[in-house]
């Protein structure tokens, strides 16, 4: 590796080359080969946000089993539980997923992009704030309580088609989890389950309702909850890249949108996309 001096100061230096690593990770390894002392500052970043088991999402490491595993052996054991906090997960069996959150014991942010099933005690050691799961792949619903396990989750988006039924047991377990804020759920024929949920969260800043492939909007009647609000993100792993690179996800134009609603800028239950 060529050691270059490039007359700036260190700090200077360092800031430089971690925003273009943050800008864009997948540039990461040409910038470890410019220097060690680079290397040193970026390659954590290199595994800050990873796809695994899922197609790539441009600008994004990306990386199946074998190559996780390869990454995990030829590092030290606590570099990927400093290094890796937003993590996308497609189909992968539950041994396999074991071993990634085992490792990945920093991941703040985790996508589930495919059904999976969870061992409670691998999950338990996560600082989760993201989650964007299926309910039943996570959350034991005649389980104990989900306070420990999710003392820190601020966000929450449950993938699955919501039925009726469910509406009492997932807004009593949503009530568990102490510093949940945003909420985001499929849309449902049923508006009952949306007064069920923010009638028992009071907690709730936002309510986000994401549109599903069978019923149309004209179906809703407009709710005067102003937390309750409507999006249509045209690509859920973009807008999850976005979040995680900008912080304009669909959570922040949801928030925004309830912002306006209280001080009257707007009102209804459907903004424009």
């Amino acid at each position: 590796m060529a050691h270059r001096d490039s007359g700036l100061p260190s700090e200077l230096e360092r800031i430089v080359f971690k925003l273009a690593a943050l800008d864009r990770p997948s540039s990461i390894p040409t910038l470890i080969r410019v220097a060690w002392r680079v290397k040193q500052w970026v390659e954590p970043l290199l595994y800050r946000t990873l796809v695994i088991n899922d197609s790539p999402i441009d600008g994004i490491p990306s990386c199946d089993m074998d190559t996780f595993r390869r990454i995990a052996e030829t590092k030290s054991p606590d570099f990927l539980a400093d290094a890796v906090r937003n993590v996308m997960i497609g189909p992968t069996p539950i041994s396999q997923l074991q071993t990634i959150l085992s490792a990945c014991r920093g991941i703040q942010n985790l996508y589930f992009s495919g059904h999976v099933f969870v061992q409670r005690t691998t999950i338990d050691i996560l600082p989760l704030r993201h989650l964007y799961c299926w309910l039943r792949s996570v959350f034991d619903l005649c389980g104990r309580s989900v306070c420990t396990r999710f003392a820190h989750l601020t966000h929450l988006y449950l993938r699955d088609d919501p039925w009726h039924g469910d509406a009492a047991q997932v807004a009593a377990t949503l009530t568990q989890i102490p510093n949940l804020t945003h909420f985001a759920m499929n849309r449902t024929p049923h508006p009952a389950f949306y007064s069920q949920i923010l009638d028992a969260c009071t907690h709730l800043r936002v309510l986000v309702v994401l549109p599903g492939e069978v019923w149309g909007v004209e179906e809703y009647p407009v709710l005067s909850d102003v937390r309750l609000v409507k999006m249509w993100p045209q690509s859920y792993k973009t807008d999850w890249k976005l979040g995680i690179s900008t912080g304009d996800d669909f959570w922040a134009r949801a928030e925004a949108i309830v912002a306006d609603r209280i001080s009257g800028e707007v009102e209804g239950l459907f903004p424009s996309p």
